[in-house]
């Protein structure tokens, strides 16, 4: 009878520590992104939800947003997991034995009206050494169709937006960045390719454009954030992502 009570509790030890693994939902607010212009609040009801764990190395801690449509909440979810388990699995072989990794994910959220939903996910990532690293990713969708967007759908075809996006960018990162320039590092993370201006979100009247640590410019000087009014970019961006002229009513 004694190792059959062992035996059960040892099951219900492994299906515990198994559940944690799972998705939590939380009952946290959204948070909503911080730029220059107003966003106008048209988000849909969000469920916050959690992924955690820890072990006798590492502990990660995820939160990302569930909106209720399945194609959408599916590729939120499928990055999260990329991230933590490209943590999980990186190779052991910290020179101080008392560090432990860490990750931590969270995000912010806006939206352009009056369709269009935007995330930006901070990953801060620990493994050792001096500092951690922060990464940025943004998504856009088009919840009229459940489509991702990348920056090239804003512009229409043939426009060359990279090679204005680098002009502009080139000219703001020079006026913020002070005693941080770097002109060799300003000119090669502002080159005009798409790659180097894909974490981008929308404001109702400014295009959000964010740099990671060490792109334009030193770890020290930070995440880079700029923001380009869709007034200047109006000639080669497409109709529906004209500036919005004014809130709507109740903003």
């Amino acid at each position: 009878m004694n190792r059959i009570n062992l035996l059960s509790i040892i099951l219900l030890l492994a299906l515990m520590a198994g559940c944690q693994k799972e998705v939590e939902r939380t009952d946290g607010p959204p948070e909503t992104v911080d730029s220059s212009a107003d966003t106008v609040g048209l988000l849909p009801a969000e469920v916050p939800a959690m992924l955690t764990d820890s072990a006798a190395t590492y502990r990660y801690s995820a939160r990302f947003p569930r909106t209720g449509e399945a194609i959408i909440d599916t590729l939120i979810e499928q990055f999260v997991r990329s991230q933590i388990d490209s943590f999980v699995d990186a190779p052991a072989g910290q020179p101080n034995p008392d560090w432990i990794s860490e990750l931590d994910i969270n995000y912010s959220s806006s939206t352009f009206p009056p369709h269009i939903l935007c995330y930006k996910f901070d990953a801060y990532m620990f493994t050792g050494g001096a500092h951690g690293m922060t990464s940025v990713t943004t998504m856009m969708f088009d919840m009229d169709n459940n489509h991702l967007l990348t920056l090239s759908d804003l512009f229409v075809p043939r426009s060359r937006f990279a090679d204005t996006l680098s002009l502009l960018s080139r000219a703001e990162l020079r006026n913020i960045l002070g005693d941080m320039l770097n002109e060799e590092m300003l000119a090669s993370g502002t080159e005009p390719n798409e790659a180097n201006f894909s974490r981008f979100m929308l404001a109702p009247r400014d295009l959000v454009i964010f740099f990671e640590q060490y792109a334009v410019a030193p770890y020290a000087a930070g995440v880079q954030v700029i923001t380009i009014p869709l007034a200047r970019l109006a000639p080669i961006l497409k109709p529906e992502f004209q500036a919005v002229s004014k809130p709507l009513s109740g903003q």
